[in-house]
């Protein structure tokens, strides 16, 4: 999800219906040349009355006097409300935006929209969001995220908590070696099952902590983290860089002091459920056995 600073607009020729003159528009990311070819595409399609275009690149600022003019009904129970905006342009505004604008300000007269309007491209498609509403400070946020430089080796703490750009936590554990992994077939490029004979050194190591370990952002999981670490071994990971952001929330009960050895007695009681002894010492061989 972005904001982009450009939007390319693509115009079949003028319509006029019920005393409006409006272009039935496609817009999209002005950087994006695949999605220019899609918008040339569609206004050059057999329903275009004379597959005549045009095309303008304008800065994505915030729309204002938008105005609902019709109601648009989808294939399999989809719809979506047409709205016409500054140069006349004819484009689609999603139901759950115009519930939103709604709730904040309301609508007009004639259908005209309170709030302010600006493009986002959410997944492939480029769509209409309120400006300043909840989902474009979500957006913005994420893009001032994204824009940070990562932390270097030297300034990561064990036992601190941190976030990647897309706001995943993971908790530091420090630098492995020892670490058997497997060989992978050099065709299908899949692991092989049988040939655990592949040992990496000087390896980060993180934990991935799920969004249901903490029931509030300020309070550490039930039994502490190295109880709920041991019992999520699978979210262990080892890489040779996370490129990770410093974490800025207010999270409570951070580990200041890594106990290895009860991490993997953690391990070895959670894996009780017939996995043999010598597995699971190979499993956790790498694991420090000091801080």
């Amino acid at each position: 999800m972005y904001i982009p600073e450009q939007i390319r607009y693509i115009s079949r020729s003028k319509e006029i219906e019920n005393n409006l003159e409006y272009y039935p528009t496609f817009a999209c990311d002005a950087k994006k040349e695949k999605s220019r070819e899609t918008g040339i595409s569609w206004a050059t399609s057999y329903r275009s009355k004379d597959r005549k275009y045009t095309e303008i690149v304008e800065d994505n600022r915030p729309l204002y006097n938008c105005q609902i003019v019709d109601l648009d009904h989808r294939g399999e129970g989809g719809r979506a409300y047409k709205v016409i905006i500054w140069h006349g342009f004819y484009v689609d505004l999603r139901e759950d935006v115009l519930l939103d604008c709604i709730r904040d300000r309301g609508i007009a007269a004639n259908g005209y929209i309170l709030n302010g309007l600006i493009w986002a491209v959410l997944g492939s498609q480029t769509r209409l969001i309120m400006y300043h509403g909840d989902l474009h400070k979500k957006i913005t946020a994420e893009m001032v995220l994204k824009s940070r430089k990562p932390l270097s080796k030297k300034d990561l703490i064990i036992g601190n908590i941190y976030q990647d750009n897309k706001e995943q936590l993971y908790m530091y554990l420090g630098i492995v070696d020892n670490y058997h992994t497997y060989r992978k077939n050099p065709i299908t490029k899949w692991n092989e099952s049988k040939c655990l004979d592949v040992v990496l050194n000087g390896l980060q190591l993180w934990f991935g902590i799920p969004t249901y370990a903490l029931e509030k952002r300020d309070i550490a999981p039930k039994g502490g983290w190295h109880s709920f670490i041991g019992n999520h071994w699978y979210l262990l990971n080892c890489v040779k860089e996370k490129k990770v952001l410093e974490y800025t929330g207010n999270l409570k009960g951070l580990i200041c002091k890594v106990n290895y050895d009860f991490i993997k007695d953690q391990i070895r009681k959670s894996r009780m459920d017939g996995t043999p002894k010598e597995s699971i010492e190979r499993m956790i061989s790498w694991i420090p056995k000091i801080n």
